[in-house]
Protein backbone atom coordinates (compact mmCIF):
# COMPACT_ATOMS: atom_id res chain seq x y z
CA UNK A 1 0.00 0.00 0.00
CA UNK A 2 0.90 3.51 -0.59
CA UNK A 3 2.03 5.39 2.09
CA UNK A 4 3.11 9.45 1.65
CA UNK A 5 6.47 10.27 2.90
CA UNK A 6 5.83 14.07 2.54
CA UNK A 7 2.91 13.72 5.09
CA UNK A 8 3.73 10.57 7.16
CA UNK A 9 0.17 9.55 6.33
CA UNK A 10 -1.03 5.64 5.52
CA UNK A 11 -3.79 5.68 3.65
CA UNK A 12 -4.22 1.98 3.77
CA UNK A 13 -7.24 2.63 5.72
CA UNK A 14 -9.34 4.97 3.15
CA UNK A 15 -8.27 2.81 0.34
CA UNK A 16 -10.12 -0.01 2.00
CA UNK A 17 -12.78 1.78 2.95
CA UNK A 18 -12.98 2.88 -0.94
CA UNK A 19 -12.89 -0.79 -2.26
CA UNK A 20 -14.77 -2.74 0.27
CA UNK A 21 -18.38 -1.79 -0.54
CA UNK A 22 -17.56 -2.68 -4.26
CA UNK A 23 -16.28 -6.31 -3.68
CA UNK A 24 -18.80 -7.64 -1.18
CA UNK A 25 -21.13 -8.05 -4.24
CA UNK A 26 -18.86 -10.43 -5.62
CA UNK A 27 -18.21 -12.52 -2.24
CA UNK A 28 -14.59 -11.73 -2.96
CA UNK A 29 -11.79 -12.58 -0.83
CA UNK A 30 -9.16 -9.89 -0.28
CA UNK A 31 -5.82 -10.43 0.42
CA UNK A 32 -3.78 -7.49 1.70
CA UNK A 33 0.06 -6.70 1.26
CA UNK A 34 0.58 -4.00 3.38
CA UNK A 35 4.13 -3.48 2.36
CA UNK A 36 6.08 -0.32 3.42
CA UNK A 37 2.89 1.04 4.81
CA UNK A 38 2.77 -1.36 8.28
CA UNK A 39 6.38 -0.58 9.11
CA UNK A 40 7.49 3.12 7.78
CA UNK A 41 6.83 4.86 10.75
CA UNK A 42 8.35 2.69 12.65
CA UNK A 43 11.94 4.63 12.46
CA UNK A 44 13.63 7.84 11.97
CA UNK A 45 17.31 8.41 10.84
CA UNK A 46 18.74 10.70 13.65
CA UNK A 47 22.41 13.22 12.23
CA UNK A 48 23.94 16.05 12.90
CA UNK A 49 24.20 19.24 10.90
CA UNK A 50 28.45 19.67 10.12
CA UNK A 51 28.25 22.82 8.41
CA UNK A 52 26.10 24.78 5.22
CA UNK A 53 27.39 25.64 1.81
CA UNK A 54 25.93 27.74 -0.65
CA UNK A 55 26.56 27.90 -4.45
CA UNK A 56 25.03 29.58 -7.11
CA UNK A 57 22.26 30.87 -4.67
CA UNK A 58 21.34 26.99 -4.03
CA UNK A 59 21.69 25.84 -0.26
CA UNK A 60 23.67 22.51 0.68
CA UNK A 61 23.11 21.27 4.52
CA UNK A 62 25.82 18.43 4.81
CA UNK A 63 24.94 16.14 7.69
CA UNK A 64 26.87 13.16 9.44
CA UNK A 65 24.75 10.29 7.66
CA UNK A 66 25.11 9.50 3.95
CA UNK A 67 23.80 7.82 1.40
CA UNK A 68 25.39 4.07 3.12
CA UNK A 69 23.15 4.72 5.91
CA UNK A 70 20.15 5.32 3.92
CA UNK A 71 19.42 4.66 0.13
CA UNK A 72 15.99 5.80 -0.63
CA UNK A 73 16.19 9.20 -1.34
CA UNK A 74 19.48 8.36 -3.81
CA UNK A 75 17.52 5.11 -5.47
CA UNK A 76 14.26 6.93 -5.56
CA UNK A 77 14.99 10.62 -4.84
CA UNK A 78 12.18 10.45 -2.07
CA UNK A 79 11.30 13.43 -0.22
CA UNK A 80 11.28 12.13 3.75
CA UNK A 81 10.38 14.60 6.19
CA UNK A 82 12.52 16.50 7.64
CA UNK A 83 12.64 17.97 11.39
CA UNK A 84 15.31 20.47 13.00
CA UNK A 85 14.96 19.46 16.51
CA UNK A 86 17.33 22.16 17.60
CA UNK A 87 15.55 25.01 16.72
CA UNK A 88 11.31 25.51 16.59
CA UNK A 89 9.56 28.60 14.59
CA UNK A 90 12.41 30.12 13.36
CA UNK A 91 13.18 31.55 10.28
CA UNK A 92 12.96 28.73 7.09
CA UNK A 93 15.52 27.85 4.51
CA UNK A 94 15.01 25.43 1.69
CA UNK A 95 18.04 23.46 1.30
CA UNK A 96 19.31 20.00 0.32
CA UNK A 97 20.16 17.38 2.88
CA UNK A 98 23.36 16.19 1.76
CA UNK A 99 25.82 13.34 3.25
CA UNK A 100 29.18 13.76 3.47
CA UNK A 101 30.67 11.35 1.03
CA UNK A 102 31.17 13.83 -2.06
CA UNK A 103 28.32 11.66 -4.54
CA UNK A 104 26.20 12.93 -6.67
CA UNK A 105 23.59 10.84 -5.38
CA UNK A 106 24.67 11.41 -1.46
CA UNK A 107 21.15 13.57 -0.91
CA UNK A 108 18.97 12.57 2.21
CA UNK A 109 16.48 14.88 1.25
CA UNK A 110 16.06 17.60 -2.06
CA UNK A 111 14.58 21.43 -1.50
CA UNK A 112 13.74 20.67 2.12
CA UNK A 113 11.74 23.59 4.07
CA UNK A 114 13.58 23.23 7.58
CA UNK A 115 14.36 25.92 10.27
CA UNK A 116 17.27 27.18 9.32
CA UNK A 117 20.35 24.56 10.34
CA UNK A 118 23.24 25.65 12.36
CA UNK A 119 26.46 23.72 13.19
CA UNK A 120 25.65 20.97 15.38
CA UNK A 121 21.94 21.18 15.07
CA UNK A 122 20.49 17.86 15.27
CA UNK A 123 17.95 17.07 12.49
CA UNK A 124 15.53 13.91 12.00
CA UNK A 125 14.49 12.68 8.93
CA UNK A 126 10.95 10.88 9.32
CA UNK A 127 9.78 7.27 8.40
CA UNK A 128 12.92 5.77 7.30
CA UNK A 129 11.61 2.52 9.20
CA UNK A 130 10.95 0.54 5.97
CA UNK A 131 15.00 1.35 4.84
CA UNK A 132 16.85 1.26 8.37
CA UNK A 133 19.70 -0.45 9.26
CA UNK A 134 18.39 -3.82 6.51
CA UNK A 135 19.43 -1.24 3.55
CA UNK A 136 22.30 0.41 4.86
CA UNK A 137 26.24 -0.91 4.00
CA UNK A 138 29.73 0.16 4.12
CA UNK A 139 29.99 1.88 1.54
CA UNK A 140 33.04 3.84 1.06
CA UNK A 141 34.20 2.20 4.18
CA UNK A 142 32.12 3.88 6.81
CA UNK A 143 30.74 2.20 9.76
CA UNK A 144 27.32 1.59 9.79
CA UNK A 145 25.52 3.41 12.86
CA UNK A 146 24.14 2.27 16.24
CA UNK A 147 20.31 1.42 16.31
CA UNK A 148 18.60 2.49 19.34
CA UNK A 149 14.49 1.63 20.28
CA UNK A 150 11.90 3.56 22.09
CA UNK A 151 10.20 1.51 24.36
CA UNK A 152 6.12 2.71 25.39
CA UNK A 153 7.37 3.56 28.15
CA UNK A 154 9.19 6.39 26.53
CA UNK A 155 12.57 4.95 27.55
CA UNK A 156 15.52 4.54 25.09
CA UNK A 157 17.68 1.32 24.21
CA UNK A 158 20.69 0.53 22.56
CA UNK A 159 19.67 -2.41 20.57
CA UNK A 160 23.19 -2.40 18.29
CA UNK A 161 26.05 -0.75 18.70
CA UNK A 162 28.49 1.57 16.02
CA UNK A 163 30.52 -0.22 14.20
CA UNK A 164 34.21 0.60 13.85
CA UNK A 165 36.82 0.98 11.34
CA UNK A 166 38.61 -2.33 13.54
CA UNK A 167 34.83 -3.87 12.66
CA UNK A 168 34.92 -3.73 9.22
CA UNK A 169 38.49 -4.28 8.41
CA UNK A 170 38.93 -7.43 10.89
CA UNK A 171 36.99 -9.50 7.89
CA UNK A 172 40.29 -8.76 5.60
CA UNK A 173 42.48 -11.87 4.82
CA UNK A 174 45.79 -10.97 3.80
CA UNK A 175 46.75 -13.63 1.19
CA UNK A 176 50.30 -15.49 1.26
CA UNK A 177 52.00 -13.45 -1.73
CA UNK A 178 51.80 -10.30 0.77
CA UNK A 179 54.65 -11.26 2.68
CA UNK A 180 55.47 -14.56 4.43
CA UNK A 181 55.06 -13.41 7.93
CA UNK A 182 56.91 -14.52 11.37
CA UNK A 183 56.73 -18.10 12.55
CA UNK A 184 55.15 -19.68 15.04
CA UNK A 185 53.64 -23.05 16.01
CA UNK A 186 50.40 -24.70 17.54
CA UNK A 187 50.42 -25.68 21.14
CA UNK A 188 46.90 -27.03 21.50
CA UNK A 189 46.16 -30.98 20.33
CA UNK A 190 43.62 -29.20 17.61
CA UNK A 191 42.91 -25.75 17.09
CA UNK A 192 40.19 -24.28 14.44
CA UNK A 193 40.74 -21.70 11.74
CA UNK A 194 38.00 -19.29 11.76
CA UNK A 195 37.28 -17.32 8.44
CA UNK A 196 36.88 -14.20 10.58
CA UNK A 197 38.23 -13.49 13.85
CA UNK A 198 34.85 -14.51 15.57
CA UNK A 199 34.61 -17.43 17.51
CA UNK A 200 31.04 -17.88 15.81
CA UNK A 201 32.63 -17.54 12.19
CA UNK A 202 32.44 -20.45 10.02
CA UNK A 203 35.27 -23.17 10.70
CA UNK A 204 37.43 -23.24 7.37
CA UNK A 205 40.19 -25.44 8.70
CA UNK A 206 41.98 -26.80 11.49
CA UNK A 207 45.24 -27.00 12.49
CA UNK A 208 47.42 -29.61 14.85
CA UNK A 209 49.55 -29.62 17.97
CA UNK A 210 53.16 -28.33 17.29
CA UNK A 211 52.55 -27.40 13.04
CA UNK A 212 54.16 -24.84 11.78
CA UNK A 213 52.46 -21.74 10.94
CA UNK A 214 53.15 -18.11 9.89
CA UNK A 215 51.69 -15.03 11.51
CA UNK A 216 50.17 -12.43 8.94
CA UNK A 217 48.06 -10.31 10.98
CA UNK A 218 46.78 -9.74 14.90
CA UNK A 219 43.77 -8.08 15.85
CA UNK A 220 41.79 -8.20 19.34
CA UNK A 221 43.14 -11.73 20.33
CA UNK A 222 42.89 -13.66 17.08
CA UNK A 223 46.04 -14.43 15.01
CA UNK A 224 45.67 -14.62 11.10
CA UNK A 225 48.36 -17.51 10.32
CA UNK A 226 48.93 -18.93 7.41
CA UNK A 227 49.91 -22.94 7.56
CA UNK A 228 53.47 -23.98 6.17
CA UNK A 229 52.53 -27.11 4.61
CA UNK A 230 49.75 -26.58 2.49
CA UNK A 231 49.48 -22.10 2.69
CA UNK A 232 45.92 -22.54 4.30
CA UNK A 233 45.27 -19.34 5.92
CA UNK A 234 42.24 -18.48 8.81
CA UNK A 235 41.94 -16.79 12.14
CA UNK A 236 43.42 -18.51 15.40
CA UNK A 237 43.07 -17.48 18.79
CA UNK A 238 46.22 -16.28 20.05
CA UNK A 239 46.41 -18.26 23.12
CA UNK A 240 46.79 -20.88 21.19
CA UNK A 241 49.94 -19.95 19.24
CA UNK A 242 53.24 -19.55 20.55
CA UNK A 243 55.79 -17.53 18.35
CA UNK A 244 59.16 -18.49 16.99
CA UNK A 245 60.04 -22.42 16.38
CA UNK A 246 61.14 -25.51 18.30
CA UNK A 247 64.56 -27.44 18.52
CA UNK A 248 64.96 -30.84 18.41
CA UNK A 249 64.41 -33.86 16.86
CA UNK A 250 61.20 -33.92 14.85
CA UNK A 251 58.25 -36.46 14.88
CA UNK A 252 54.76 -36.74 13.33
CA UNK A 253 52.29 -39.29 15.28
CA UNK A 254 51.59 -41.90 13.32
CA UNK A 255 48.59 -43.62 15.09
CA UNK A 256 45.12 -42.32 15.74
CA UNK A 257 45.30 -40.90 19.33
CA UNK A 258 48.56 -40.90 21.98
CA UNK A 259 48.42 -39.97 25.17
CA UNK A 260 50.87 -37.30 26.53
CA UNK A 261 52.87 -38.16 29.79
CA UNK A 262 54.39 -36.14 32.68
CA UNK A 263 57.49 -37.55 34.82
CA UNK A 264 54.88 -38.89 37.07
CA UNK A 265 53.78 -40.85 34.19
CA UNK A 266 50.22 -38.88 34.33
CA UNK A 267 48.29 -38.71 31.84
CA UNK A 268 48.28 -34.77 30.55
CA UNK A 269 46.75 -34.65 27.01
CA UNK A 270 46.20 -36.80 23.83
CA UNK A 271 47.56 -36.03 20.53
CA UNK A 272 46.07 -36.73 17.37
CA UNK A 273 47.19 -38.47 14.13
CA UNK A 274 50.17 -36.22 12.46
CA UNK A 275 50.26 -33.74 15.38
CA UNK A 276 54.19 -32.55 15.20
CA UNK A 277 55.85 -32.99 18.37
CA UNK A 278 59.66 -31.68 18.25
CA UNK A 279 61.78 -33.23 21.83
CA UNK A 280 64.72 -35.28 22.90
CA UNK A 281 64.56 -39.26 22.51
CA UNK A 282 65.47 -40.92 25.81
CA UNK A 283 64.88 -44.43 26.51
CA UNK A 284 61.96 -45.21 23.59
CA UNK A 285 60.26 -42.16 24.78
CA UNK A 286 60.44 -38.39 22.91
CA UNK A 287 60.51 -35.81 25.83
CA UNK A 288 59.27 -32.40 25.14
CA UNK A 289 58.18 -29.36 26.54
CA UNK A 290 53.93 -28.79 27.11
CA UNK A 291 52.74 -26.11 28.56
CA UNK A 292 56.20 -25.42 30.55
CA UNK A 293 55.92 -29.44 31.92
CA UNK A 294 58.33 -31.80 30.97
CA UNK A 295 56.24 -34.31 28.96
CA UNK A 296 56.79 -37.65 27.26
CA UNK A 297 55.09 -39.62 24.09
CA UNK A 298 55.95 -43.06 23.34
CA UNK A 299 58.44 -43.36 20.35
CA UNK A 300 56.39 -46.08 18.97
CA UNK A 301 53.52 -43.79 18.29
CA UNK A 302 55.68 -41.64 16.53
CA UNK A 303 57.50 -41.55 12.84
CA UNK A 304 60.34 -39.46 11.48
CA UNK A 305 59.80 -37.11 8.48
CA UNK A 306 62.23 -39.27 6.52
CA UNK A 307 59.86 -41.65 7.15
CA UNK A 308 56.74 -40.28 5.53
CA UNK A 309 56.42 -43.00 2.86
CA UNK A 310 54.65 -45.47 1.56
CA UNK A 311 55.81 -49.28 0.16
CA UNK A 312 52.24 -50.40 -1.37
CA UNK A 313 49.01 -49.01 -2.21
CA UNK A 314 48.13 -51.27 0.53
CA UNK A 315 49.49 -49.74 3.19
CA UNK A 316 47.33 -46.21 2.74
CA UNK A 317 44.80 -48.11 1.82
CA UNK A 318 44.19 -50.15 5.62
CA UNK A 319 45.74 -46.19 6.93
CA UNK A 320 42.44 -44.86 5.62
CA UNK A 321 40.38 -47.92 7.16
CA UNK A 322 41.39 -47.19 10.97
CA UNK A 323 39.67 -44.26 10.33
CA UNK A 324 36.03 -45.59 9.98
CA UNK A 325 33.41 -44.20 12.08
CA UNK A 326 35.24 -40.75 12.90
CA UNK A 327 32.26 -38.22 13.09
CA UNK A 328 32.13 -35.98 10.39
CA UNK A 329 33.15 -32.50 11.17
CA UNK A 330 32.88 -29.61 8.71
CA UNK A 331 36.19 -28.16 8.35
CA UNK A 332 37.71 -31.00 11.00
CA UNK A 333 41.56 -32.55 10.08
CA UNK A 334 41.86 -34.67 12.73
CA UNK A 335 40.43 -37.72 14.11
CA UNK A 336 38.35 -36.06 16.57
CA UNK A 337 36.14 -35.00 13.13
CA UNK A 338 37.09 -34.84 9.28
CA UNK A 339 35.35 -33.49 6.54
CA UNK A 340 35.71 -34.87 3.49
CA UNK A 341 38.74 -33.40 2.04
CA UNK A 342 40.70 -33.16 5.39
CA UNK A 343 40.31 -36.58 5.63
CA UNK A 344 41.90 -36.84 2.39
CA UNK A 345 44.55 -34.73 2.45
CA UNK A 346 45.75 -36.07 6.26
CA UNK A 347 45.97 -40.07 5.19
CA UNK A 348 48.12 -38.95 2.10
CA UNK A 349 50.42 -36.46 3.64
CA UNK A 350 51.06 -39.77 6.20
CA UNK A 351 52.70 -41.23 3.55
CA UNK A 352 54.64 -37.61 2.16
CA UNK A 353 51.53 -37.19 -0.46
CA UNK A 354 50.69 -33.49 0.02
CA UNK A 355 47.67 -32.27 -1.36
CA UNK A 356 45.96 -29.39 -0.85
CA UNK A 357 42.97 -28.74 1.28
CA UNK A 358 39.82 -28.24 -0.12
CA UNK A 359 37.69 -30.15 -2.61
CA UNK A 360 37.89 -27.22 -5.11
CA UNK A 361 42.03 -27.64 -4.82
CA UNK A 362 42.23 -31.16 -4.83
CA UNK A 363 40.21 -32.00 -8.00
CA UNK A 364 42.98 -30.53 -9.72
CA UNK A 365 45.59 -32.64 -8.35
CA UNK A 366 47.33 -35.32 -9.77
CA UNK A 367 46.08 -36.81 -13.45
CA UNK A 368 42.40 -37.43 -15.25
CA UNK A 369 41.48 -40.81 -15.22
CA UNK A 370 38.78 -42.39 -17.41
CA UNK A 371 36.44 -44.78 -15.18
CA UNK A 372 37.17 -47.69 -16.81
CA UNK A 373 40.67 -47.09 -16.09
CA UNK A 374 39.85 -46.74 -12.35
CA UNK A 375 42.20 -47.89 -10.03
CA UNK A 376 43.20 -48.12 -6.15
CA UNK A 377 43.64 -44.64 -4.04
CA UNK A 378 42.07 -42.48 -7.35
CA UNK A 379 40.67 -39.68 -5.70
CA UNK A 380 36.75 -39.90 -6.64
CA UNK A 381 35.07 -36.28 -6.85
CA UNK A 382 31.48 -35.69 -6.48
CA UNK A 383 29.49 -32.38 -6.37
CA UNK A 384 31.51 -30.57 -3.83
CA UNK A 385 32.52 -33.76 -2.57
CA UNK A 386 35.69 -35.93 -2.45
CA UNK A 387 35.96 -39.64 -1.75
CA UNK A 388 39.29 -42.36 -2.23
CA UNK A 389 38.76 -45.06 -4.25
CA UNK A 390 39.90 -48.97 -2.56
CA UNK A 391 39.80 -51.25 -4.88
CA UNK A 392 36.74 -53.82 -6.29
CA UNK A 393 33.95 -51.03 -6.87
CA UNK A 394 34.21 -49.44 -3.13
CA UNK A 395 35.23 -46.17 -1.81
CA UNK A 396 36.14 -44.31 1.80
CA UNK A 397 34.65 -40.91 2.54
CA UNK A 398 33.69 -38.66 5.48
CA UNK A 399 30.16 -37.56 4.37
CA UNK A 400 27.39 -36.05 6.55
CA UNK A 401 24.97 -38.72 4.89
CA UNK A 402 26.26 -41.39 7.84
CA UNK A 403 27.78 -38.63 9.84
CA UNK A 404 31.88 -39.53 9.30
CA UNK A 405 33.88 -41.86 7.73
CA UNK A 406 32.69 -45.02 6.25
CA UNK A 407 33.37 -47.33 3.05
CA UNK A 408 30.43 -47.25 0.21
CA UNK A 409 29.92 -49.20 -2.93
CA UNK A 410 30.93 -46.75 -6.17
CA UNK A 411 27.38 -47.37 -8.02
CA UNK A 412 23.70 -46.04 -7.79
CA UNK A 413 23.72 -42.24 -7.12
CA UNK A 414 27.37 -41.96 -6.18
CA UNK A 415 28.35 -43.37 -9.37
CA UNK A 416 25.85 -40.98 -11.82
CA UNK A 417 27.33 -38.26 -9.91
CA UNK A 418 31.02 -38.66 -9.88
CA UNK A 419 32.24 -35.87 -11.75
CA UNK A 420 35.93 -36.53 -12.10
CA UNK A 421 38.78 -39.05 -10.99
CA UNK A 422 42.40 -37.78 -10.43
CA UNK A 423 45.67 -40.41 -9.89
CA UNK A 424 48.02 -39.02 -7.42
CA UNK A 425 49.95 -42.28 -7.21
CA UNK A 426 51.22 -43.80 -10.41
Amino acid sequence: FAYDYEDGKNYAPDILKAIVPFLKEFQATVYIEPGRSIIASSGSLVTSVLYRKEVHGKIYIVVDAGMNDFLRAAFYNAGHRVVNVSRSNGKKVKADIVGPLCEPGDVLRRDAEIEEPQKGDILILKDTGAYGYSMSSNYNTRPRIKELIRLKSGDIKLIRENETIFDILRHEVIPSFQGKGSPGFIIKNVVNLRKFPDPFAERVNQALFGEKIFILKEFDGWFLVRKDYDNYTGWVRKQYVCEGDLDGEEYYVSVPFTEVFDENGQRKSLLPFMSRVVGEEEDKKVWFNYHDNKVYVNIDKLVKPEHLTYTSKDQIVDEFKKFIGIPYLWGGLSPFGFDCSGLVQTVFRRFGIYLPRDTSQQISSGEPVKLENISQLDLLFFPGHVGVCLGNGLFIHSSTKNNGVYIESLSGEWLKNLKSIRRVIP
